[in-house]
């Protein structure tokens, strides 16, 4: 297990700290420090850890790859008031941190609440540079799957 991280805590991953995928972990803590503002794991069920069929091929199955790959995050941008929601002309800036600090797959949900976000993962099938991208938007049919940019119109 990673005990090098610096701007993450165990608890922030509760019970899913001690299967966190170490290089997960060194990925998150360089986004939290590159972006310089708070990042919070969504609190949805499901945005770090799955157990799910082992044929599913979701990052956050920790069934199949026996740790979690996958983080959905909530970068906000810090104010005297307290922090923030992004715009998406800032979900886009959020983005490229996550390109630039090696994630190899990154998913940006603008309509997620209570804030847009991230969905980063470390897949092992993509390289750092060249990750699988997409966005999930809201729409009359519930959320939809589109190319990354449609997440920052």
């Amino acid at each position: 297990m990673n005990t090098d991280i610096v701007y993450f805590t165990e608890s922030e991953f509760g019970a899913w700290w001690p299967f966190m995928s170490d290089a997960l972990l060194t990925r998150l803590d360089a986004f939290r420090k590159a972006w310089g503002n708070t990042v919070i794991i969504s609190p949805a069920a499901g945005s770090l850890g799955r157990y799910m069929d082992k044929g599913a091929g979701s990052q956050h199955n920790v069934t199949r790859w026996g740790e979690v790959r996958a983080a959905d995050i909530m970068p906000l941008i810090d104010t005297p008031n307290g922090a923030r929601s992004l715009s998406r002309s800032e979900l886009r800036q959020a983005y490229d941190v996550a390109l630039s600090v090696g994630f190899t797959g990154i998913g940006a949900y603008p309509d997620w609440r209570p804030h847009p976000g991230l969905h980063v993962d470390v897949r092992t099938d993509r390289t750092q540079g060249s990750p699988a991208t997409w966005s999930g938007i809201r729409t009359a049919n519930g959320q939809e799957y589109f190319g990354v940019e449609r997440a920052f119109t």
